[in-house]
This record gives C-alpha cells, structure tokens and sequence, in this order.
C-alpha cells in the first residue's frame, strides 16, 4: 500500500461538524475496537482488491480478505508486533485495554484468547484513526499484510 491511500480519512477531519473525540482514560476501549474494526476491514478489502483483483474472481477474493480479518491472524500478528518492538507504549496500553475488556460476546470462529487479542489489535486501529495518525496506522497494517500475505 501506498501512502496516499488513505488521503480521503484527512478530509473527514477538515470540518468541525460532529466529531468523535476518544477519551483514553475514561471511555470504552471497546469504542475504539468497534471503528478499528470497520477501519481495518476497509484497509484489508482495499489491500486485496488492488492485489488480487485481476488475478482472482470476486469470490476469491472476498475469502482472501475473511483470512486477513480473522481474529486469529490478528492475534497472530499483534503478538509479532509486540516481541518485535514495533508497537509505541501508548499503542500497548491502548491493546491491553482492549484486550483486557471483558464481554459477553462469544464467537465460533476463535479462541477467546484470541478474540480478546483480535479486540485489542483493533482498538490499536481505532485508537490511530481518531488520533489522525494515519501515517502509523498504514505502518502497521502494511506490516501486518507483509507478514501475512508472503
């Protein structure tokens, strides 16, 4: 992925109408993990589309981008992220909390073990998107693909 590729999130921050201001210590890390994921399921489908687009049929693709969204593969590349060193000390603190919240959610297709990492990986994502650190947050999810799609 490129650079620009995210150019368009900028101009939502451009006017002053309603938005959304995260408070770290006091709200949900569960906000921050509900536009994550939607912000990470973007970025995954963008990713694919442009890569596979003229070599796969739309089906193909559409299993490509469930394999890179799974909870399992996130809590697979969050944990690299951290031995790594790649992730800032706010960016931890931001997954612990995600991670550490607990729901009464229950899912089929992962471990809750890895469904609480999944939750603090994408709280990681919507932690970068309402701090309009758009530059990281493409830092991180190229990583992520380069990790998983070699």
């Amino acid at each position: 992925m490129e650079e620009n590729k995210i150019d368009f999130l900028s101009e939502s921050y451009k006017s002053n109408d309603a938005q959304y201001e995260y408070d770290l210590k006091n709200d949900s890390p569960l906000n921050l993990a509900y536009i994550g994921d939607a912000i990470f399921d973007f970025l995954s489908r963008d990713y694919v589309l442009k890569k596979y687009s003229k070599i796969l049929k739309i089906n193909e693709i559409n299993e490509k981008n469930v394999f890179f969204v799974k909870a399992s593969n996130q809590a697979y590349i969050v944990d690299i992220l951290i031995n790594d060193n790649f992730l800032t000390d706010d960016e931890i603190m931001v997954y612990k909390r995600g991670r550490n919240v607990h729901t009464k959610k229950r899912i089929k297709s992962a471990s809750m073990i890895d469904y609480r990492k999944a939750t603090g990986f994408e709280s990681i994502i919507g932690f970068l998107y309402y701090n309009k650190n758009f530059m990281r947050l493409l830092e991180i999810t190229n990583k992520y693909f380069d990790i998983l799609d070699k």
